[in-house]
């Protein structure tokens, strides 16, 4: 081994006999090795300890993986071709086809089913690299998740709806049952958990004879939900079973052309599942079916789930209409935060910053209406708006004799969903400047779409290049800039520190950002996973939040 490893080897040896702390001994690293000709390259080194009598003696063994190493730079090139040179045109197409489709009404209907079909398709392709590049973030632990609170059997309602189509274009139906249980709710990622109805979903579709039932059950075991989705296919052979969650496994290669798939769905599943610490499995029998089983760990509903970038606090003691609100808020582009009293509510707004509080009056432990003057005062936020939604809001009302101001509206239950909706529009939407925002961007397809979904709301500006995007920073002052990483003349991170501070950036880029964002960016968006109405969403909500 090279230096300085070489003259440090007995002393390693030295603190593992001393300590019985070991850093390589059964457990195997990746390590600089050095050939007779003094060329350096990587070796895969397992060492392991044997007693013979009364000493100890220790073998070594090493791989050569220079090869290994090569192929996993091609790889990574190809990941990154992928990302960019696929991500950047579909991205295009699709949000060519949305903004068609919003003005479909009047076309006829065999132009209808064309941007239909043209729609679904570029949705397959987008999961299709999606699986490819989810494959490559799990090997590398950067898969992503964003934890809430949620209800599995809503979800699975979800899962059903949105494989309907499939199922019906296959001749199978899907029934949906469940135990009575108490609760269902869970701590996950809601679309991470959906991809995975999603896998298990498709392949008891693709596999069922026609005019058969696959059923999907959610029974209480233990301390976990499980979740069971069976079929009444031809089985997986028994001589399959240590490779089913392995990557791009195929039971039988011409079936699965027949079939269609990459390979790729249950070993991303599987990652999924373990990441949300449970337990996914399978039972199949020849000419009767499989049934795949996953168990995630029940939940009671807490009281809040808080996190910094939540804008919205709704105060309910009603689960139910709590977890309804927050579906609602979510649906609007915002996260929030859920208090089931009035003392846990005024814990929080003095902890995180809130645009809006939702505020039933009739609550467990103190009357809505004493609590108003204590939000004002106590409010990391000064002029946070309160929505009442309440029984009582009509009567309150008149009652009310506090500042005016502090109320934005008076809801009575049960309340008008439209009207709610309205209400939060009316209090997040800020005022009505009209923003510049610069995008430095070159792909022109890109740039007239982004055009026409801001062209109501901001005045838009774009560059192709980063020469153009200096030249424009010195001249003008911009409220936001939209950022592509892959620009025909660099990197768009080496324009990140020259942006002037206060001014916030959204990078929307087919590759992710190769190092940590500085405080400047307010999100990275990636091409081909952020649908229109997601990034006009994010672009509002960060005009709203910088620019007060």
């Amino acid at each position: 081994m090279p230096e300085p490893y070489h003259s440090e080897h007995d002393g390693y040896i030295h603190n593992y006999l001393e300590s019985g702390h070991a850093k390589v001994i059964g457990i195997g690293r990746e390590v600089t090795a050095l050939r007779k000709d003094g060329t350096q390259f990587p070796m895969e080194l397992a060492v392991s300890q044997m007693r013979i009598g009364n000493e100890i003696n220790f073998t070594g063994v090493i791989r050569d993986i220079t090869d290994r190493k090569k192929m996993e730079k091609v790889k990574n090139e190809f990941i990154s071709t992928v990302s960019h040179e696929l991500r950047t045109p579909l991205t295009s197409i699709k949000g060519a086809i949305g903004l068609i489709e919003k003005l479909s009404s009047d076309f006829p209907e065999k132009v209808k089913k064309l941007l239909t079909m043209a729609s679904r398709n570029s949705e397959r392709l987008t999961l299709l690299i999606n699986d490819i590049l989810d494959l490559e973030k799990i090997e590398s632990g950067k898969l992503k998740f964003e934890f809430e609170h949620i209800d599995l059997f809503d979800v699975a309602k979800i899962a059903i709806e949105e494989n309907h189509a499939m199922a019906q274009s296959h001749n199978v139906d899907i029934k949906l049952d469940a135990e009575q249980i108490e609760s269902f709710t869970i701590y996950a990622d809601k679309n991470r958990l959906l991809q995975v109805f999603a896998n298990l979903l498709s392949n008891a579709i693709k596999y069922s004879p026609k005019n058969s039932t696959i059923k999907l059950n959610i029974e209480k075991n233990g301390a976990f939900l499980r979740v069971k989705v069976t079929d009444k296919g031809s089985g997986i052979p028994a001589n399959f079973r240590s490779k089913v969650f392995s990557r791009f496994a195929q039971a039988d290669s011409s079936d699965t052309k027949e079939k269609g798939g990459t390979g790729l769905g249950l070993s991303i599943t599987k990652a999924i599942i373990e990441h949300h610490r449970g337990f996914i499995d399978y039972e199949s029998e020849k000419n009767k079916g499989t049934c795949f089983y996953f168990d995630l760990p029940a939940v009671a509903i807490l009281n809040a789930d808080c996190s910094e970038t939540s804008k919205v606090l709704i105060c309910e003691d009603n689960t139910d209409l709590a977890m309804l609100l927050k579906d609602l808020i979510n649906e609007q582009g915002y996260k929030c935060d859920i208090s089931t009293t009035g003392e846990l509510l005024l814990e929080l707004i003095e902890k995180n910053e809130y645009e809006l509080i939702l505020l039933d009056l009739t609550l467990p432990d103190i009357d809505g209406l004493e609590l108003i003057p204590t939000i004002r005062k106590k409010s990391k936020k000064q002029d946070v708006k309160i929505i009442i939604i309440s029984g009582r809001a009509n009567e309150s009302h008149k009652q009310f004799f506090g500042d005016a101001r502090l109320i934005q509206n008076w809801l009575q239950k049960p309340v008008d969903i439209d009207v709610l909706k309205s209400c939060i529009f009316d209090c997040m939407s800020g005022s009505d400047e009209e923003f510049n925002i610069l995008h430095v961007e070159d792909d022109q397809d890109i740039v007239q779409i982004v055009h026409i979904l801001l062209q109501d709301i901001t005045q838009y500006h774009h560059t192709a290049s980063l020469k153009g995007a200096r030249n424009l920073l010195l001249k003008n002052h911009y409220d936001l800039i939209l950022l592509d990483l892959n620009l025909e003349d660099g990197n768009g991170s080496d324009l990140i520190e020259e942006i002037p501070d206060g001014c916030p950036i959204i990078l929307f880029s087919a590759t992710q950002p190769s190092k940590s964002l500085t405080s400047k960016v307010h999100k990275s968006l990636t091409k081909s996973m952020t649908n229109n109405d997601d990034l006009a969403r994010t672009i509002n909500d960060c005009l709203r939040s910088t620019n007060k």
